[in-house]
């Protein structure tokens, strides 16, 4: 059977990005809690959202040499919140165990935490979702030359500011990698 793929874009050190082309069972993890997908791996969908983060990275961090990995991601452990239905029964399911758990519901709590609760406390997470999807907001994306838009319009219409991400928790959704370039 074919496994459905995407080939991902991740940005960070040279080191830990030449340790995880080359070693098996290493990926790059981040801990976050806030705001994104929580505990994982994470990937863009394209190497020009990769190379925009390294420019980033750069600015914040002269003196680190960074690099891009590519990496074959496969999907069909795969939990889809860029799709309304999966998010609302994600979103009943943490209500369930706020409730059971006696978690404060007055607090707001990020998504990245809620995601990360859900993985630790409930087996079938663990079990059957090794990648997470999710779109991000980035409102300061330059303009191209081919289509404008209006990012704080409310018109449905094609726009670039709106990225996809990737976060994989297990390492089982990773196929073959490599080494996509560095800068300095």
């Amino acid at each position: 059977m074919i496994r459905q793929n995407l080939i991902l874009y991740h940005c960070n050190d040279f080191f830990r990005c030449h340790r995880f082309v080359h070693t098996e069972d290493y990926m790059i993890v981040s801990k976050e809690d806030g705001n994104w997908l929580g505990t994982g791996m994470y990937f863009w969908d394209n190497l020009a959202n990769a190379e925009y983060w390294m420019r980033k990275k750069n600015r914040k961090e002269p003196y680190k040499n960074y690099s891009i990995v590519a990496a074959e991601i496969y999907l069909d452990q795969l939990l889809d919140l860029t799709d309304i239905n999966v998010c609302n029964k994600i979103g009943r399911l943490w209500e369930e165990y706020q409730k059971k758990n006696v978690i404060n519901d007055a607090k707001e709590y990020g998504l990245g935490y809620k995601l990360n609760i859900l993985f630790q406390s409930i087996p079938f997470f663990r079990d059957n979702f090794y990648v997470t999807k999710v779109y991000g907001k980035y409102n300061n994306t330059p303009k191209n030359k081919l289509w404008t838009y209006n990012v704080r319009g409310n018109r449905a219409e094609p726009t670039a500011s709106v990225k996809c991400i990737y976060c994989v928790r297990n390492q089982a959704a990773i196929g073959e990698k490599e080494m996509k370039g560095s800068e300095k």
